[in-house]
C-alpha cells in the first residue's frame, strides 16, 4: 500500500515538473519574441505551481518591458520620437532580441530627425530674413551702424549728410555677399567712417549645424546740423538767441538746467546739433562755453546809480535798499540846499529888516542839513563802488573752476543717441 502510495506521489511531482518546464520554456520563447504579455502569462502560472527566484527574476525582466513598451508606442503615437526612441532602447537594453522594439527604435530615430531637420532643410531651399533668423545679430549689427554714425557725426561736426543701404546677403555655403550702395554723400571724408567695415563683421545664420541662407536691406538716411545758442542769465530772466534754432520745450530744458546751477546768471552757450535719421529727429545739447556776468565791471552800474551795481552781482537779493536811501539822501540834500539859497537871498535883501536874522538862521540850519544828507549820499555812492568791485571779484573768483571745467569738458545737457529704426 505504502508502495503504491509513494508511486502515486512521485509521479504528481514528475507531471509538475514537466509543467513547470514547459510554462518556462514557452514564456522565455514569448519573451525573446516580444510578447511580454504571453510571457508574462506562463511566468505566472509557474510561480502558482512552485515559486523560484529564477522565474521571479524574468517575471520582474517582463513587467519591466511590457511598463516600457506601453510608454514607447504612447509617445509614438503622439509623435514625440525622442521619448519614444528612449523606450524602445531600455527594451532592448532587456532583449536583445525584440524586433518590433529595433524596427520602433529605427522609425523613432528617422522620424525624430525628419521632425528636427527637415523645417531647417525647408528653409535652406530659399532666402530667409536675416532679422527673423538672427534678431540678436541684426540689432547688433545696426546698432554698430548708429556708433559709426554718431562718432562720425561727433568728428564731422557742424553739419552734412548720408543716405545709403546695407544689403545683407548669405548663400548656403555662408558666403558673405552683403554689399552697401551709397546714394548720396555730403563729403568726402564720410567714406572715412561708411565703408566694407560695416559689413565685413557679419556672421551667416547656423541651425543645428545647418547655413541658412539670408537676406535683407536696411536703410540709413542721416542729417544732421549745428546750432551755436547764447543764453544770458539774470535775476531769473533769460534770454535766448536765436530762438528761432531752439526746439520745442528746449527753453524749458535749458531755464531749468541754468536754475540748478550753483552760478546761475552768467552768459551761457550751448551747442544745439538736430539729427535726423531715417525721417525720426534726435537733439543733443551741451554746455561748451560759461562766462560770469556778476563780476566787478558791474561797478560802472553804481556810478550811475548806487544800488544798481548791487542788484547785478547781488542776483536781485540786494541793493534795493541802497538805492533807496541813496535817491532819499540825495533830495533831501538838494531840497535843503535850494531851500538854503532862498532863506540866504531873503536875508541879503531883508539884511537891515527884523525877519534878516530868522532867515540867516534858517540858511544856516538848511545848509547843515544839505552837508548832512550830501555826506550820507557821498559816503553810500563810495560804499557801493567799492562794494559791488569787490563782491564782482569775489564771483569771479568762484565761479572759475566752474568755467574752466565747462570750456576743458563741456557738459551734455541733452543727449539723444539713435536708436534702433
Amino acid at each position: 500500500m505504502n508502495k503504491y502510495f509513494l508511486s502515486i506521489i512521485l509521479l504528481a511531482v514528475n507531471m509538475t515538473y514537466c509543467f513547470g518546464q514547459d510554462y518556462l520554456t514557452m514564456g522565455d520563447d514569448c519573451f525573446d519574441r516580444g510578447d511580454y504579455a504571453c510571457a508574462k502569462t506562463n511566468y505566472d502560472k509557474i510561480q502558482k505551481i512552485n515559486y523560484t527566484q529564477i522565474v521571479d527574476i524574468k517575471l520582474s525582466r517582463t513587467n519591466s518591458c511590457l511598463s516600457s513598451l506601453k510608454a514607447a508606442n504612447n509617445y509614438y503615437s503622439l509623435g514625440n520620437y525622442l521619448q519614444a526612441k528612449e523606450y524602445y532602447q531600455k527594451i532592448l537594453d532587456t532583449n536583445p532580441k525584440d524586433e518590433y522594439a529595433a524596427k520602433q527604435l529605427g522609425l523613432s530615430i528617422k522620424y525624430q530627425w525628419i521632425k528636427t531637420f527637415k523645417p531647417i532643410l525647408d528653409k535652406r531651399k530659399s532666402n530667409q530674413s536675416y532679422m527673423k533668423e538672427n534678431p540678436e545679430g541684426f540689432t547688433e549689427f545696426k546698432n554698430q551702424n548708429y556708433m559709426i554714425i554718431e562718432k562720425m557725426i561727433s568728428e564731422l561736426k557742424e553739419s552734412g549728410s548720408v543716405n545709403y543701404t546695407t544689403s545683407i546677403k548669405f548663400d548656403t555655403l555662408g558666403n558673405n555677399s552683403s554689399t552697401f550702395n551709397i546714394y548720396s554723400i555730403s563729403t568726402k571724408k564720410i567714406s572715412n567712417y561708411i565703408n566694407n567695415s560695416i559689413i565685413s563683421e557679419l556672421r551667416p545664420v547656423t541651425e543645428s549645424g545647418f547655413i541658412i541662407p539670408t537676406s535683407d536691406e536696411v536703410p540709413f538716411n542721416v542729417s544732421w546740423n549745428t546750432y551755436k545758442l547764447r543764453a544770458n542769465f539774470r535775476a531769473g530772466k533769460m534770454n535766448i538767441k536765436p530762438l528761432e534754432k531752439l526746439p520745442a520745450d528746449f527753453k524749458y530744458i535749458i531755464s531749468r538746467y541754468i536754475n540748478q546751477q550753483t552760478y546761475a546768471n552768467g552768459i551761457y552757450k550751448f551747442e544745439l546739433l538736430n539729427k535726423t535719421l531715417n525721417d525720426k529727429p534726435f537733439i543733443d545739447l551741451q554746455l561748451f562755453k560759461y562766462r560770469n556776468n556778476n563780476g566787478p565791471l558791474n561797478s560802472a552800474y553804481s556810478l550811475i546809480l548806487p544800488g544798481w551795481g548791487t542788484l547785478k552781482v547781488s542776483d536781485g537779493t540786494k541793493g534795493k535798499g541802497r538805492m533807496t536811501l541813496f535817491l532819499l539822501s540825495s533830495i533831501i540834500s538838494a531840497g535843503c540846499k535850494i531851500y538854503s539859497n532862498i532863506e540866504y537871498e531873503k536875508y541879503i535883501e531883508g539884511f537891515a529888516s527884523n525877519t534878516g536874522a530868522n532867515h540867516y538862521n534858517n540858511a544856516n540850519l538848511a545848509n547843515q542839513a544839505f552837508v548832512a544828507s550830501g555826506g550820507v549820499a557821498a559816503s553810500i555812492y563810495i560804499y557801493d563802488f567799492i562794494w559791488v568791485f569787490s563782491k564782482g571779484v569775489k564771483n569771479l573768483s568762484l565761479s572759475k573752476a566752474y568755467k574752466n571745467n565747462i570750456k576743458n569738458n563741456p557738459i551734455k545737457v541733452v543727449v539723444s543717441p539713435l536708436k534702433p529704426l
